[in-house]
């Protein structure tokens, strides 16, 4: 990070790990670590800073410490035959492994150790091997021996407990149960759109997940998700088909995957009058959709066409009863100038219809 103070946990070897071995009081070894630093303006630093350590002598007779190991999680996915796995020790060590527990001599399986001075990573030094993965639940024993370089085996330090993995297939692959919307055409007055992605999983290895969307070629994670309901919420899609990969990872390593297709369609008509008629002194308008419909009255007369251009916030005006496809109004010997507008405010700039009982005129 881009700060003035920077910190590293580091753990210091002793000197039989520097190879210096003896009982001299006064022997001593030394350690440098070269640093060289750079500003977020690329100004870097071109000789390196030195920080020498001196090692005091002490005598190593404690065995290796496994300090971690990847994965950490020991549940694996449901159809897994093995198991990459990495271990990290606090000293530079030989480790092995079997599936039975026993003295370190008797393990059957060694690991593969990066155990050199200069391979101590943060961590510690890595140690690493593929395990068989032949029953549901498979249980693994490590232990490791210190001071590889100590040709007398007597002089190493080693485990006599066993640092114990336990590994569970999930019963059951991960699944993406819906992925909302789908196969859906969402209307809209105006672009850009925006759209919640919304996407359900089960299974694995409790149902929960980390979801992601795919942009080009490169994965990113939903703003909301870790749990078994995942949410991303998008502000920017123009009209037409849309197809959004999706992938879904639980803590085991399952994986499932998903689209989600939906089409953008804007709506920039105004809604028009399929069929008017009177009914029980009721004037009834049919709409071909969902819209809000308000009228004027005038005189019974043609020259009162003007009316049509009445805003909707007009207060002489009235709303007709009904919202969806069905709109009534009281019906008498007046004309009615009417106009229709959908969710998305279109309406047209004259009237929808003109209305006299006995004659309809179309605006």
């Amino acid at each position: 990070l881009f700060l003035e103070k920077h910190s590293i946990n580091m753990i210091a070897p002793s000197l039989d790990n520097l190879g210096i071995s003896g009982i001299d009081p006064n022997r001593k070894g030394e350690l440098d670590l070269y640093i060289r630093c750079q500003d977020a303006n690329g100004n870097k630093n071109e000789r390196e800073y030195n920080i020498n350590i001196c090692i005091q002598p002490g005598e190593d007779l404690t065995p290796p410490i496994i300090t971690g190991k990847i994965p950490e999680s020991e549940m694996l996915t449901y159809n897994a035959t093995s198991q990459f796995l990495t271990i990290f020790t606090n000293e530079p060590s030989e480790c092995k492994w079997d599936d039975e527990d026993g003295d370190y001599s008797q393990m059957k399986n060694e690991f593969k150790c990066e155990n050199r001075i200069k391979q101590q990573e943060l961590f510690g030094w890595r140690c690493f091997d593929t395990l068989p993965i032949e029953k549901n639940e498979s249980k693994f024993y490590i232990r490791c021996l210190d001071k590889p370089w100590e040709e007398d085996k007597s002089k190493r330090n080693k485990n006599t407990e066993s640092y114990i993995i336990n590994y569970k297939r999930s019963s059951s692959k991960l699944n993406i149960d819906s992925v909302t919307p789908n196969n859906e055409t969402i209307l809209s007055g105006v672009e850009p759109v925006s759209v919640e992605i919304v996407v359900k999983t089960s299974g694995g290895v409790d149902g929960t997940a980390t979801c992601f969307y795919k942009i080009g070629n490169q994965y990113i994670r939903f703003l909301d998700t870790f749990e078994r309901v995942h949410k991303q919420f998008f502000q920017s899609f123009t009209s037409g088909d849309k197809e959004l990969g999706i992938k879904c990872e639980d803590s085991a390593g399952n994986v499932a995957e998903g689209k989600a297709k939906f089409t953008i369609d804007i709506d920039t008509k105004s809604p028009e009058v399929t069929r008017v008629y009177g009914s029980g002194g009721n004037l009834i308008v049919i709409t071909n959709e969902n819209a809000e419909c308000s009228l004027i009255t005038g005189e019974n007369s043609r020259r009162s066409a003007n009316l049509c251009g009445f805003d909707f916030n007009n207060e002489n005006i009235t709303e007709m009863s009904g919202d969806e496809l069905t709109h009534t109004a009281s019906f008498e010997d007046k004309t009615y100038y009417i106009k229709c507008k959908d969710k998305f405010e279109n309406a047209p700039g004259e009237c929808s219809i003109i209305v006299r009982q006995g004659l309809l005129n179309d605006a």
